[in-house]
């Protein structure tokens, strides 16, 4: 999981702020192009819906490359795997313009 200290955007230039929300990613690998499509969730504490809060989402696609740049964390191959999805969306959302005061962490 994901966690950010302040409110963040999933898109550039996307007028939706979620507030300090916990992010949830679902990677999914397709061997026949090489590539791995990672869904992006914004999910509210305590996964409750409160009548103010915003749920989002965004789809994210990265080489076997992009990925495999990142180094492994983890105790056996898959949560090292989904340690490397984990690192390419931080960097992915760190390299989002409006949200160059937030800290995103893995948890």
């Amino acid at each position: 999981m994901i966690e950010a200290d302040a409110r963040y955007t999933l898109i550039q230039d996307s007028k939706v702020l979620y507030t300090a929300l916990d992010i949830h990613i679902i990677p999914a690998v397709h061997n026949d192009i090489e590539m791995v499509r990672i869904d992006v969730n914004s999910i509210g504490d305590s996964l409750s819906v409160a009548p103010n809060s915003v749920h989002g989402n965004v789809t994210l696609e990265f080489t076997y490359a992009e990925i495999s740049a990142f180094t492994a964390s983890g105790s056996d191959e898959v949560d090292q795997f989904f340690n490397q999805c984990e690192q390419a969306v931080v960097d992915y959302l760190d390299a989002i313009p409006e949200n160059s005061s937030v800290t995103f962490t893995i948890v």
